[in-house]
């Protein structure tokens, strides 16, 4: 168990090393920045995994820690002193157990962050700054800028989203997108299209034309940019919130934040309003603003917690 334990950690402390290598050296040469992009995706990955595992564990700690909490407590009620104390043991483990799953997890964004800013900062000068099409299951496809041709994403794959690139999903598929200077993840919900108009220094557009997406901004403050989200019928403004953005034809767009704010407006940009954590505001397909009203967000579809 220690011997996992430290294995793990040198896992994460290795993508630290070879920040300060790849930032102080020339290991590489210019004409390696795609060797160099295709390998540090790799890295990311397996932090990816890492992560992953970590949510797992935690998850496991959590429903563990539950158990022994109300075994103690039915102790105590019966003051069955044996079992109180024979559960406290265990108890204090698996809160340990959390915490350092907690740090594995908390690293492994840290170091998937600041690889991500590598990755950008080895693409080609002549191109803007990319997101990364990641972990999917199901059917999506790509178009790329000035292509009529649609590709398939293939399993297990990564792949270099540029300004001007179509995503789309079919039914019962999903796909994560990732800004490489760290401004966040994107999930995308089955039967959902949209477009990166902008990734700049600035910040991010996204053109959703079906569908829904789940935006979960970075908490890295020194990583915050804008991202602009746009439907048919309005405009959200996000920095550093966590929210959903749907769009269909015949219902217009629906915005429900799960955590921060965010600034919706129309199209014309005549109104606009503030929509606070635990709330929605719906705009409908002739871009008229409700005002934000309250929303329980433990009733609402996680569809995005759904895996395959």
């Amino acid at each position: 168990m220690i011997k996992s334990r430290v294995i793990r950690i040198n896992l994460l402390l290795f993508p630290i090393i070879l920040l300060i290598l790849l930032n102080n050296s020339s290991i590489f040469s210019k004409e390696d920045d795609v060797k160099k992009q295709n390998w540090l995706l790799g890295v990311v990955s397996k932090l990816e995994k890492m992560q992953d595992d970590a949510i797992a564990q935690i998850q496991q700690n959590e429903e563990t820690i539950r158990k022994l909490e109300s075994l103690i407590a039915r102790a105590k009620q019966a003051n069955d002193s044996k079992t109180e104390a024979g559960a406290m043991q265990p108890l204090g483990k698996a809160r340990e157990a959390k915490k350092i799953n907690e740090w594995r997890k908390t690293k492994a964004e840290e170091s998937i962050a600041g690889i991500r800013a590598l990755i950008a900062k080895y693409s080609p000068e002549e191109v803007e700054n990319k997101a990364v099409l990641s972990r999917f299951y199901g059917t999506v496809e790509y178009q790329k800028k000035n292509q009529k041709k649609w590709e398939s994403f293939e399993q297990n794959g990564k792949m270099l989203i540029e300004p001007g690139d179509t995503i789309r999903t079919a039914a019962d598929s999903r796909v994560e997108l990732y800004f490489l200077e760290g401004d966040g993840k994107l999930i995308v919900d089955s039967n959902t299209s949209f477009t990166v108009t902008e990734d700049s220094i600035e910040g991010s557009i996204l053109d959703l034309s079906m569908g829904a997406i789940k935006c979960a901004k970075s908490k890295i403050q020194s990583l915050k940019k804008k991202l602009e989200i746009k439907t048919p019928t309005g405009v959200m403004t996000v920095r550093g919130t966590e929210l959903i953005v749907s769009y269909h034809q015949k219902k217009g767009s629906e915005i429900i934040v799960l955590e921060g704010n965010v600034e919706v407006s129309d199209t014309d940009m005549k109104k606009n309003v503030v929509v606070n954590e635990g709330y929605k505001t719906d705009i409908t397909p002739d871009g008229v603003i409700s005002e934000p009203y309250k929303t329980d967000l433990t009733k609402m579809e996680r569809w995005w917690e759904d895996e395959k």
